[in-house]
């Protein structure tokens, strides 16, 4: 158990991920550390109640969420939502940071999740662990200077069965591991 309390950031679109968030929180929380659950969601009503909401991000991206929505709704490329929900994180991450409110962030998603996640740890410093779960992250999309690892889930992020169990357990255990390293330097 951690001497201190650390938090470890979540950062996922708690409309399609909520269960899969809550396995990972619990399993973090039960190891002794506490937990900053970031919602990037934009349509679906989110499963599980996050610490920084989803309107929160979009917001801090420059635009409300209901106009993300009514856009979608209508037809828009989803790509701008990204880009405005990238800017929002990557905002609220930073200040967190800076306020030393975050010792490390884990990712969990699909394409957009994975892309919105690997775009807002680019802008936390060197040296903070970041974890991406994802099914989808092409390995191009990461660059020789970022400064993450990526774990590999052998199965979909939709819905809890064994193996993904397994792989979050997995994944908690990692990221515990990654912070907890830096205490030895």
């Amino acid at each position: 158990m951690p001497s201190e309390r650390k938090k470890i950031g979540i950062i996922s679109t708690m409309d399609t991920k909520g269960a899969e968030c809550t396995f990972l929180k619990e399993r973090i929380e039960s190891l002794g550390y506490q937990i900053l659950i970031i919602d990037v969601g934009v349509m679906g009503e989110p499963q599980i109640r996050a610490d920084i909401t989803r309107q929160e991000v979009a917001l801090a991206g420059g635009v409300k969420l209901e106009q993300l929505q009514e856009a979608a709704s209508a037809g828009a490329d989803r790509a701008k939502a990204t880009e405005v929900m990238i800017e929002g994180v990557r905002k609220l991450l930073s200040q967190a940071d800076a306020e030393k409110r975050l010792d490390a962030l884990i990712g969990l998603g699909g394409s957009t999740g994975s892309s919105i996640a690997l775009e807002a740890m680019r802008a936390l410093p060197p040296g903070l662990p970041k974890l991406i779960v994802t099914t989808v992250l092409d390995l191009q999309d990461v660059e020789d200077e970022d400064d993450l690892a990526l774990f590999q889930s052998p199965c979909d992020i939709m819905g809890l069965n064994s193996i993904l169990k397994n792989t979050l357990f997995q994944a908690a255990g990692a990221i515990v591991g990654m912070m907890e390293a830096q205490s030895l330097f």
